[in-house]
């Protein structure tokens, strides 16, 4: 999940990107779902985003509150680095 410049949440595969620092937040979880040719196989994530449904629906609906969550997480990461 990032948070592009036009203050939106999006998804993008894991694919495009080059991991530069290898270490995880304290509070992120895990959660495999298994093997599928198309959709989600897996998420790191917090705890909300792995175990909310409503949130992580929530986040791919936009919805304002979910959203709120997000940027609080993130802030809460951004601040631990």
């Amino acid at each position: 999940m990032i948070y592009n410049d036009y203050s939106m949440t999006s998804w993008y595969p894991a694919e495009i990107f080059k991991v530069i620092n290898n270490s995880v937040p304290s509070e992120w979880y895990y959660q495999f779902y298994g093997y599928v040719e198309f959709g989600i196989t897996a998420i790191w994530g917090y705890k909300e985003l792995l175990f909310n449904d409503r949130h992580y629906n929530g986040l791919c609906e936009q919805d304002p509150i979910e959203i709120q969550v997000f940027l609080k997480r993130k802030n809460e990461i951004d601040n631990q680095c």
